[in-house]
């Protein structure tokens, strides 16, 4: 994509992701075995791919971490590169755009790693840092979302939107979000996120001053929740703090779907991990969803096993599990 047209607005450059040091991976991760009966062997046998959320799932928040956005506990990075040693590729799937995963994918320490960006709406190559794929709102529809949630929530609200590699907001989500704008940005009234025929949204951002995520979720439901709005919009979120709308259709699972189609991969063959709503279509195509224990409830509703939470080391204690019965047909 062509960068948008607009002057960049420079921030500090985003903190850049510490050196994996010991004491970055050292992160406290007490190994419980979880009380949820354990999966048939024969469920782990085929595993090619392990898809996994980032934050709240693979990765730990502490003291430690916290520049780099979190990390995963030495446990789960073992575990990974024994997988990948045996031929098992790995996934990290997140509402994250690329900037702030690059820093997961250079924790991971991996040679052939894949991406998917913006709850689906993109595919990151991470090594060339370029998009493989894009998956955005047509333009049409960016327009009639964003006046439409202007005419309902009203003046107050804050508008950002993930456009490739560019993030572009409003003047509210600039005084609002200040503390996370800690990287270039561009500028621009709403009604113009969308200037050129070049320019791409592939996830808007919807925040409501004093509202949480929750609530407002509900209420972007019912207001998007008519017929004429069903080939339009995919809504979700993966925070208290805001909504996240996508094309419809377009998912961590879609985006997942069709990259083990490229790959010659079944659902069979995967195993995926997350803890938020935006996780739920990812969990519900792979083979084998598993949910946090410190998963939204819905989540853990759709998932075929709940397994210990991410500061316990949920993703792990499942992963030694596939490792051990690997091939084992």
């Amino acid at each position: 994509m062509n960068s948008p047209s607009a002057a960049l607005t420079h921030h500090p450059p985003e903190l850049s992701c510490p050196a994996l040091t010991e004491a970055c991976l050292a992160v406290s991760a007490t190994s419980v075995k979880p009380d949820i009966i354990t999966m048939t062997p024969h469920a782990f046998s085929n595993i090619k791919l392990v898809a996994s959320d980032l934050d709240g799932t693979l990765l730990v928040h502490s003291d430690v971490t916290a520049q780099a956005g979190g990390a995963p506990t030495k446990r789960a990075l073992d575990v990974l590169h024994k997988l990948a040693k045996q031929g098992v590729r790995v996934l990290l799937a997140s509402g994250r755009p690329p900037r702030t995963m690059q820093c997961a994918v250079d924790q991971m320490g991996l040679d052939n790693i894949l991406t998917i960006c913006c709850n689906g709406g993109l595919v990151y190559d991470s090594f060339s840092k370029t998009i493989a794929k894009k998956y955005s709102i047509p333009n049409q529809h960016v327009k009639l979302i964003i006046n439409t949630l202007l005419q309902d929530i009203g003046p107050s609200v804050c508008l950002g939107a993930e456009s490739g590699l560019h993030f572009v907001c409003d003047k509210n989500y600039e005084v609002n979000r200040r503390d996370f704008l800690d990287h270039d940005y561009i500028l621009r009234d709403p009604t113009e996120f969308i200037k050129d025929e070049e320019d791409t949204i592939e996830k808007l951002v919807v925040i409501q001053p004093g509202v949480m995520a929750e609530t407002l979720n509900q209420r972007l439901l019912e207001l998007f929740g008519g017929d004429e709005w069903k080939d339009i919009v995919n809504i979700t979120f993966s925070n208290p703090h805001s909504i996240e709308i996508s094309a419809a259709g377009v998912s961590k699972g879609s985006a997942l779907k069709d990259l083990c189609k490229d790959l010659g991969y079944e659902p069979a063959h995967v195993i995926a991990f997350g803890d938020m709503p935006n996780d739920s279509e990812m969990l519900i195509w792979a083979g084998t969803g598993i949910a946090v224990g410190n998963a939204h409830p819905s989540v853990k509703e759709i998932a075929d096993r709940i397994t210990q939470s991410n500061e316990h080391d949920g993703v792990a204690i499942v992963l030694e599990e596939v490792l051990e019965h690997l091939g084992t047909n």
